[in-house]
């Protein structure tokens, strides 16, 4: 036996358990059980059964974002967005700066307190201006990120329609710069397809700027 248990007879009554030491013999056979028994008596659990074998498709966003008839749409509407606002601000200052120079040469021959008031106004005109730059600026970013998500969100759904017509489920980006895929063979390559629907199911995309108030 491994391990002895015994009462004595003065201590039955109280019931107290006194552990027999272990000889040699008895604790190198129960270290041995420890360290090689008990692995071999639990069972080995296996999680190869459970685990699916990827099939794997690559994709190049930046290449979509180039090509995509929407994307293109994309850029030709901010661009010229981009442009009327930049016009429009352009007026802005250029008027200020002749107001500022007016205000200069007024200097000399208005009385202290009335070139104070009209410094005063000017000031406050600079800073609706700035104002204004800023909420231009804040608005196109915008409108920007809505149309930006609308097609991320079309494009999405047709790499979504990929995966699951063809058991696709693992789906990586080659973007340049992206140094997790070495090679990719153009079997499993899906851009094109991508593009080739994505252009399918829409060409222009809404973008619209709100006015200045």
């Amino acid at each position: 036996m491994i391990l002895k248990f015994s009462a004595s007879t003065s201590e039955r009554g109280s019931k107290m358990i006194r552990i027999m030491p272990l000889s040699a013999a008895g604790l190198a056979l129960f270290m041995g059980l420890i360290a090689v028994g008990y692995s071999v008596s639990t069972p080995a659990i296996s999680y190869a059964q459970d685990v699916v074998a990827p099939k794997i498709a690559v994709l190049d966003v930046p290449e979509i974002e180039r090509r995509a008839l929407v994307w293109q749409d994309l850029r030709v509407k901010f661009k010229k967005a981009n442009e009327a606002t930049l016009a429009e601000l352009r007026q802005m200052q250029a008027s200020l700066e002749e107001d500022g120079k007016a205000l200069q040469q007024q200097q000399a021959i208005l009385s202290a307190d009335a070139f104070a008031a009209k410094r005063k106004e000017f000031e406050e005109r600079l800073q609706q201006s700035n104002k204004k730059a800023a909420e231009r600026k804040q608005a196109m970013e915008k409108a920007l990120a809505e149309a930006k998500g609308q097609i991320v969100t079309y494009y999405r759904e047709i790499v979504g329609e990929i995966a699951t017509s063809n058991g696709i489920n693992l789906i990586l980006d080659r973007s340049v710069g992206d140094p997790t895929i070495v090679l990719a063979t153009d079997d499993i390559e899906i851009t094109d397809i991508v593009i080739e629907r994505l252009d399918k199911r829409v060409q222009t995309i809404d973008f619209t700027v709100p006015p200045a108030q």
